[in-house]
């Protein structure tokens, strides 16, 4: 077999699980600077034991099956662990294949003890383990719901955190520019993915998106557009990429990509639907946003239901995802001044997620929120402000008062009490906001903007017109910049 072709084995995901299984920590044969390094003989010795191993393997039509089906489902552990166990009944029943393993799982550890000896001056911990940097890099992924909409930037997980406290700083450039993008430090993560570009630690595909991630958390969407456009011409089929890439693109005002990517990406998870019904409803949902972000209501409200049923019937009606769907397609009525049909979605997805994940919850707080500007929309302020409040509460007690949510929070009762004509109430929360926002984002974040706008909005109905004067030329001078950032041609 060709050394190229042997290196592709590496990239096998039963291949890998099988070199675990001889190997105590195999994660660092999946670093790219070892695999420039791993010997053609060594790699030939765990290719011929793989397919000794495969010919046993594929004679119980169970274990065939799972091994198939574990290729495009890696992560699923009911498989891991069937595979795994039938590895262990294979070799009790060929005592001549079993010493042979033993000998290679031996020659494997030595070589790759050699291999990460020889690599680590130049990449730094390599031995980071390659589970935790795949797991770090799809919690990074960005995600879309209606209720959230195309106003509000998307951040890094707490999860997304919490993975990235377990990289070390002497990490290879790479895992600490996933660190780095998890914790918001964007500019360090560029300049640790130009070193990664230049040890060509990384394959292109995980570094073009990297760096659409980096541009897109700052909301400038523009600038990430062309790196997944860039990743997605390397990954035509990958679901996942096609996911993150329709939001992506939705951002960034492309919507007859973004259209032409939910129409691809639902025709491939279509024809697996049954296999996988969650991926299905998730390419239901981003198509039907599609639709709402263009008013284009009618084709959108069947892709919501349809996936509210395909929800029901995997996961229950008592599943945050359900709650979050009933929430979409109430978020569908509003947009169409349906109050009456979206009150009663907004309510049950508010128990729901109250039942399921607490009271104490950033979920439950998005509910509250979501039913209080329902009723802000129909001027039933009295109904709208203990809500408000609640999730105002929630919001500080969970996530703390310098977060973001909890400056959308502030404006959001704002807004009420701007709209009662209590503006000496709203200038405080308005001011408190855009300092929360300054501060994490910086005055050139589109949520800053919509903020500024606001109590701009608020100093000429106080008439204080010298004031808003100023404002509004802050305003304009950093709506000119955000421009000219977003018009850039990556580098």
């Amino acid at each position: 077999m060709p050394i190229d072709q042997l290196m592709e084995l590496l990239n096998d995901p039963a291949f890998y699980l099988f070199l675990t299984y001889i190997v105590k920590d195999a994660t660092g044969f999946m670093l790219e600077p070892v695999k420039k390094k791993i010997g053609e003989k060594i790699l030939k010795k765990s290719s011929d034991a793989w397919d000794r191993f495969k010919i046993k393997i594929q004679k119980d039509p169970e274990a065939a099956k799972a091994l198939e089906k574990f290729k495009a489902e890696p992560d699923n552990a009911d498989l891991r662990k069937l595979l795994l166990e039938k590895f262990d009944e294979v070799l009790e029943s060929d005592s001549e294949l079993k010493g042979d393993i033993e000998k290679l799982g031996k020659d494997l550890t030595k070589q790759l003890d050699k291999i990460l000896g020889s690599v680590k001056e130049v990449h730094g911990d390599v031995k980071v383990n390659q589970q935790l940097i795949l797991a770090l890099a799809k919690e990074l992924g960005i995600d879309l719901q209606l209720n959230v909409g195309l106003q509000t930037v998307p951040e890094p997980t707490e999860e997304a955190k919490e993975l990235a406290e377990q990289i070390p700083e002497d990490a290879d450039s790479y895992s600490l520019a996933l660190k780095a993008i998890a914790n918001e430090d964007y500019e360090k993560a560029w300049e640790l993915l130009d070193t990664a570009q230049e040890e060509q630690d990384i394959k292109q595909r995980d570094l073009y998106l990297a760096r659409g991630r980096t541009k897109f958390y700052q909301g400038r969407y523009l600038e990430a557009y062309p790196w997944y456009e860039k990743a997605l011409a390397l990954c035509q089929d990958d679901i996942e990429l096609l996911f993150e890439t329709s939001v992506v693109f939705l951002y960034s005002g492309k919507y007859n990509i973004a259209e032409q990517v939910c129409m691809h990406m639902q025709k491939i998870v279509g024809d697996t639907q049954d296999d996988h019904p969650e991926d299905y409803a998730t390419s239901l949902i981003n198509l039907a946003f599609l639709y709402c972000d263009q008013g284009r209501y009618k084709e959108a409200e069947p892709l919501i239901n349809q996936a509210l049923e395909i929800e029901k019937k995997i996961l229950g009606e008592e599943h945050p995802s359900y709650a979050t769907s009933l929430n979409n397609l109430a978020d569908l009525y509003c947009g169409q001044g349906r109050y009456k049909e979206a009150e009663p979605l907004y309510k049950q997805a508010l128990e729901i997620k109250g039942n399921v994940l607490g009271e104490e919850h950033p979920s439950y707080a998005t509910s509250l929120n979501n039913l209080a500007g329902l009723y802000c929309d129909q001027g039933r302020y009295k109904e709208a402000e203990p809500l408000q409040k609640k999730d105002l509460e929630v919001t500080k007690k969970v996530l703390g008062e310098n977060h973001p949510d909890y400056a959308t929070s502030l404006n959001n009762l704002a807004d009420l009490y701007c709209n009662q004509g209590r503006y000496k109430e709203a200038e405080p929360l308005y001011k408190q906001a855009l300092e929360i926002w300054k501060k994490v984002f910086g005055e050139e974040h589109p949520d800053y903007s919509t903020c500024l706008e606001n109590y701009i909005g608020l100093l000429d109905k106080m008439g204080r017109p010298d004031e808003a004067e100023k404002m509004r030329a802050e305003a304009q001078t950093v709506l000119e910049k955000h421009r000219q950032r977003n018009t850039v041609e990556p580098k």
